[in-house]
């Protein structure tokens, strides 16, 4: 049996069962045997915690879009120190949704891992900026896709409307349970064969080389860096 693909979660939505967002990685994350996923934070609450105190005195006022705009001026830098220096993962997740992406894509090229980006939703739409910062925030989550050496997108109309991708896939939000099911849907397959189908697509030689070690079963890597938490399916 193949040993389990070691995953960073990096992300404003964690998974869960308290959001849409939450689930779809719940369900494609968690329950499989196939991924071991350690979340390594990105939160909300995360944010709040890191926000400087005039940030945080006008959360509550009617200049909290202001707020909004610090933050996408920070691009998610904010989490950058707090993310381990270290990691035994194979590749790097995000959701294109808030700041976190920006920090996750750091990472990801920072230890040489592919990156794979969910786009839940049209995060420009959703952004509670001044419309000053609207034009800022749209070319960003462009180049969020640009960037994502695996995107997945949460439906066909998404995919057209972000553009073309050499690895841009439609990843249904319930991943599918029948043959006639993965037939009909190749990208609603259980999560084993779609995330080493996905991971192959933009390795270089040798992060391809320590996939295809982590698939037969020769790497056995276990390791958690400090400062991880991991999260099981149980």
């Amino acid at each position: 049996m193949a040993a389990p693909l070691q995953v960073d979660l990096i992300s404003a939505v964690p998974p869960g069962t308290d959001g849409g967002g939450s689930l779809v990685l719940q369900r494609h994350l968690l329950a499989t045997d196939a991924l071991r996923c350690v979340y390594r934070g990105g939160s909300p609450a995360e944010r709040a915690a890191a926000a400087p105190a005039w940030i945080r005195r006008l959360q509550n006022t009617r200049l909290s879009r202001y707020c909004e705009a610090y933050w996408a001026l920070r691009d998610g830098r904010w989490l950058d120190a707090r993310l381990p220096r270290q990691t035994a993962a194979d590749l790097v997740v995000t959701v294109a949704h808030g700041d976190t992406c920006s920090a996750a894509l750091r990472y990801a090229k920072r230890h040489r891992l592919p990156a794979v980006v969910f786009f839940h939703d049209w995060w420009p739409d959703l952004a509670r900026v001044p419309a000053l910062w609207h034009g800022a925030v749209s070319r960003r989550f462009q180049a969020w896709y640009r960037q994502a050496d695996v995107a997945l997108c949460v439906s066909a109309q998404m995919r057209t409307a972000l553009g073309s991708h050499p690895a841009g896939k439609v990843l249904r939000p319930i991943p599918g349970t029948t043959a006639q099911a993965h037939a009909a849907a190749e990208t609603s397959a259980p999560a084993g064969s779609l995330w080493r189908r996905t991971l192959a697509c933009r390795c270089d030689r040798s992060l391809a080389k320590r996939a295809k070690r982590a698939w037969s079963g020769r790497l056995a890597v276990r390791r958690t860096a400090p400062g991880g938490r991991a999260v099981s399916s149980a």
